[in-house]
Order: C-alpha cells, then sequence, then structure tokens
C-alpha cells in the first residue's frame, strides 16, 4: 500500500495542524513542501477535474494542505483531513472529535485565530530579507532557493496584496489574536484541555493556529519552523514575549512540548 501524501506550504500553520495528526497515529506518509505561490502548480495538477477544493474567506480554491491518501482520494480541507484521520487511525478512547462543541471551537480558530496570526507574522517578517533568506534556505529545496532569490519580491507582493496586509488590517488582526488568547486563557484556568480530559483537534487547532505569533520553533516541538539566528523586528519581539506569557500562550507551548513530536519527514 503505498503512502499518503501531502503537498503543503512548509511553514503555514494549517498544515501543521494535518502533520500533527499523521505523527499522532503513527500513518506512513510523504510530504512534499512549497513556497507561498510555488504550491499552486502541484495542487492544481493533483484536483483539477476532481471536485476537489473550494474557496472561502480563508483560503483559496487550491489552497493547501493536500492530502492524497494511500487510496488515491484527495481531501483539501485541513479541518477534513484532521477529521478522516482520525475517523481511520484512531481508536474510540483517542479520536479528536469526541464532542460537537470540538468542531465548533476548531471551526472558530480555522476562521479568526488561523487568518489574523497569519496576517500578522507576514506583516512584521516580511519586510525583513535576512529572516525571509534563512527560512528559504533551511526549509526547501535547492531548485525553490533559486526560484525565490529571482521571484521573491514578486511571491511578497501577491501574499500581501492576496491576504489584504495592510496596517489597519493588521490591527484589527492584533485585537482578534489578543481577544481569543484571553478567551482561551479563562478557559484552561482549571482544565488541562479545552473539551474533556483528553487532547482533542480543538487543542491541536489552537496550538498550530497559534503559534505563528508565538514562534513556537522546531526546538520546542515544531516539525518545520526553523531556530533562527536572524534577528527578529522588535515590534514582534514584544508581540512574542506578551503572549508567551498568558496562560493560553503557555497552553499552546506545553501541547507542543508534551503532545507534538518533531517530525522527520
Amino acid at each position: 500500500m503505498a503512502d499518503h501524501q501531502l503537498i503543503t506550504i512548509v511553514w503555514s500553520h494549517y498544515n501543521e495542524q494535518v502533520r500533527w495528526v499523521l505523527q499522532r497515529y503513527g500513518v506512513e506518509w510523504r510530504e512534499h513542501a512549497y513556497l507561498p505561490v510555488f504550491h499552486f502548480l502541484p495542487v492544481m495538477w493533483e484536483t483539477l477535474g476532481r471536485g476537489v477544493g473550494h474557496a472561502d474567506k480563508v483560503s483559496s480554491r487550491f489552497s493547501t494542505p493536500l492530502l492524497i491518501t494511500d487510496e488515491g482520494r484527495r481531501i483539501s480541507d485541513s479541518r477534513e483531513i484532521m477529521k478522516y484521520l482520525s475517523d481511520r487511525f484512531a481508536e474510540k478512547k483517542n479520536h479528536l472529535y469526541p464532542t460537537a462543541e470540538v468542531t465548533q471551537l476548531q471551526n472558530y480558530f480555522h476562521d479568526h485565530l488561523g487568518p489574523a496570526t497569519r496576517k500578522i507574522v507576514y506583516y512584521m517578517l516580511l519586510p525583513s530579507p535576512e529572516i525571509n533568506q534563512e527560512m528559504v534556505k533551511k526549509l526547501v529545496s535547492l531548485p525553490q532557493q533559486w526560484m525565490f532569490k529571482f521571484l521573491g519580491s514578486i511571491m511578497t507582493n501577491m501574499i500581501t496584496q492576496n491576504l489584504h496586509i495592510n496596517e489597519k488590517t493588521v490591527q484589527k488582526s492584533l485585537q482578534k489574536v489578543r481577544q481569543i488568547f484571553s478567551e482561551i486563557s479563562e478557559r484552561i484556568q482549571s482544565r488541562k484541555y479545552l473539551v474533556g480530559r483528553k487532547i482533542s483537534a480543538a487543542d491541536i487547532s489552537f496550538a498550530c493556529l497559534a503559534s505563528p505569533v508565538l514562534w513556537i520553533d522546531q526546538s520546542e516541538g515544531h516539525s518545520t519552523i526553523p531556530v533562527l539566528d536572524s534577528k527578529f523586528p522588535k515590534e514582534f519581539i514584544d508581540l512574542k514575549e506578551e503572549l508567551r506569557a498568558t496562560p493560553a500562550g503557555q497552553f499552546a507551548l506545553r501541547l507542543f512540548k508534551e503532545e507534538h513530536q518533531t517530525i522527520k519527514a
């Protein structure tokens, strides 16, 4: 039986959720990792004419992750992939969707937290050539590194325009992130997980979709985000430290440390 194939944007927090679940259930899989924009062609190749994928307020028709199962099925939404993997590989005691509340929370994080943290990090870090170059060098193949060298400015402009990244939208995103962190901080005061007594898809989604602004890297359990030598802008350092100090930030860090092993894909 062939391995599962996973097409990703290498540093995407939505993609990290799927890696987490694949690792959790010991599923054999191979990752095909791309930089943003470069992922469009392989996703199009695998989905056109198959009725797979749809655009929504969070993603485009050709967004990642895209899972190609060992049976040839294509699944293109991170939540649908997580549910598929849990239904197929989990035992009842460690199913990731024990209640409807889990799905509600996951959808909330998917629609609000994920877009906000993505927008903030791109706004604060895309203007730094040193960070971009170091990330690219450590995360993708030589051909993509060469393509980024010549097309990097075009890529960053496309990301900025397509995600509507500007000072006004980023300020709204900062407000949204702080609001959600406050809600989660209050929720977990007397509990270990968001729903019930075991980890669920809600926990994984919160930890992954919060991870960009916390900058959880490989030394702390993330699958792909490298430890960087480049200096972050002070604005980002201050935000990271602020959010890490909250109960919600500590919760996400603990989940990565205790529940998610770094994956060598």
